[in-house]
This record gives structure tokens, C-alpha cells and sequence, in this order.
């Protein structure tokens, strides 16, 4: 199985505890494993509040609103095309 690493950080302020934030790790990694399992990946994510959200919300999509998530590529990569 090729290395795979998943990030989580979390902005402060935020109420998701070390456990919580181990667990959603745990389950992002085991499900990109069953999904992907001869890939290798990585992912990050970040835990913020409403008002981190929204700037950047405004900033990369336009919309001066608070969302749930936001996601990005991390590279262009064409259909079909393993990444590794």
C-alpha cells in the first residue's frame, strides 16, 4: 500500500477536541483507503468558525457567505489520470 497522509488542524477558538479531531482523521483515512486502495493521497482539511469560512469564501468563490465546506484541487489532474 502506497503512503498516504491525511492533516487535520484546528484554527483557534474552535470546540472540536484532540479526540474528535483523531476520530474524523481515522475515518477520512479509512474510507480513502477503501476507495483508492492502490493510490496513495493526500488530504487536509481545517477545522475553522464562521467568520474564517466566510472570508475565504468571498475571497476564492465571490460569496460573502458562511458555508459548510470548501474545497480545493491540489493539482490539475485529467480524467483518468492516477496522480502518484
Amino acid at each position: 500500500m502506497k503512503k498516504s497522509k491525511i492533516l487535520i488542524s484546528r484554527r483557534r477558538g474552535i470546540g472540536a477536541r484532540l479526540s474528535e479531531a483523531r476520530a474524523a482523521r481515522a475515518g477520512c483515512l479509512a474510507v480513502l483507503r477503501h476507495l483508492f486502495p492502490e493510490s496513495a493521497f493526500v488530504l487536509s482539511v481545517t477545522l475553522c468558525g464562521e467568520e474564517e469560512i466566510r472570508a475565504v469564501n468571498a475571497e476564492t468563490r465571490d460569496k460573502d457567505a458562511v458555508t459548510d465546506v470548501l474545497s480545493f484541487p491540489m493539482l490539475a489532474i485529467a480524467p483518468g489520470e492516477d496522480p502518484a
